[in-house]
Formats: C-alpha cells, sequence, structure tokens
C-alpha cells in the first residue's frame, strides 16, 4: 500500500523527470482565444497529452479536440474521483512586457516562468503524475 511518505519519496526521485515534462507542455502555446493563430499549438498540446496519458496505466480518450479525458475503473465499487485541468492558456500578450518568450519555459533564480506555469499546466502536471505513481504502485502490488 501507498502511503504519502513513498509517494512523495518517489515523486521527488522523479523530479528531474517530471520537471522535464513541464517543461515541454509549457512550450507548447496552447492559446484558445485565437484559434486561427494557435490552432497547431493546441493540436501540438492535446498529442503531447494524450500521449502523456497512455503512458499511465489511463485509458485515454482523445475525443474531439480540444478534450482529453482518461480513466482508471479498475477498482468497482470503490469512490469515483474526478481530477479536472484544462491546457489552454490566456494569450501572451502584451509581448513586451514578458522578460523571457512566454513559450520558452525558463527557471531564473528558481522560479518558473512561462504561460500557464501556475494556471494550469503546472497542477495538470502534478495531477498526471501522481495518478501515474498510484497506479505504478497499484500494478507493482499485484
Amino acid at each position: 500500500m501507498m502511503n504519502s511518505v513513498s509517494l512523495s519519496a518517489h515523486l521527488r526521485e522523479r523530479h528531474d523527470a517530471v520537471l522535464d515534462k513541464l517543461m515541454t507542455f509549457l512550450r507548447l502555446p496552447s492559446v484558445n482565444t485565437d484559434p486561427a493563430a494557435y490552432a497547431q499549438g493546441r493540436a501540438d498540446t492535446r498529442a503531447f497529452l494524450v500521449d502523456w496519458l497512455k503512458g499511465t496505466d489511463v485509458r485515454v480518450d482523445g475525443g474531439k479536440q480540444p478534450e482529453v479525458y482518461g480513466a482508471w475503473l479498475g477498482a468497482p465499487g470503490a469512490p469515483t474521483v474526478i481530477v479536472y485541468g484544462h491546457y489552454d492558456v490566456k494569450p501572451p500578450d502584451p509581448l513586451e512586457l514578458w522578460k523571457t518568450p512566454p513559450f520558452e519555459a525558463t527557471i531564473p533564480d528558481g522560479r518558473l516562468y512561462a504561460r500557464g506555469a501556475s494556471d494550469l499546466k503546472g497542477s495538470t502536471t502534478i495531477a498526471i503524475e501522481t495518478v501515474a505513481v498510484f497506479l505504478r504502485y497499484k500494478n507493482a502490488a499485484r
């Protein structure tokens, strides 16, 4: 059985890999309010998420853009847990106010900067990686 200490330890061990995944996620310009200018960025982000989820034990239904739905139904009778996130971000304008390009994730002074780093790609990364760890431990316990 997994406890919060082993979950935390596992995620700390994977810090660099998770950070690398987040940095890749942040580089994808998934602006929803300007579909013409960002259609490819949104499609690339969606494909990235589908591939990421397929790397877990989650059944993925990509649906039609922009939705991505993942489910694990391996515990019949257990309570349902829903984790929601979105991958679209606000436009980066005005660009002149950015110290670095908005879709080039940077870490000056130990802080991560990029469009969507906190709303909501960062917390979506945490949710996906945490679920992946729980499912990995579930499979190891079999």
